[in-house]
């Protein structure tokens, strides 16, 4: 099995969207956000990928698609 190199790993929850940068058998500290309070989401993904190596990759997991809809929102803003 291949390792899993330079990922922001999200899984978008009914209570919470959480996410950490993967890179082969490291994972950084899971950050948290509670869903209804995700107005600093952009800056908080933003700074986890603007630590990560390229060539890197964003990949999500949801069971609540609007917030899924605010994450790729969030990750637009702030990594355009």
């Amino acid at each position: 099995m291949d390792n899993v190199s330079n990922v922001l790993a999200c899984d978008v929850g009914n209570t919470f969207v959480r996410f950490a940068s993967v890179n082969s058998d490291e994972v950084s500290d899971v950050r948290s956000m509670r869903i209804g309070e995700l107005g600093e989401l952009g800056r908080a993904v933003g700074e986890t990928w603007a630590g990560m190596p390229r060539p890197k990759k964003i990949v999500a997991a949801s069971v609540n698609p609007p917030a899924l809809k605010a994450l790729e929102a969030a990750t637009a803003e702030s990594l355009n």
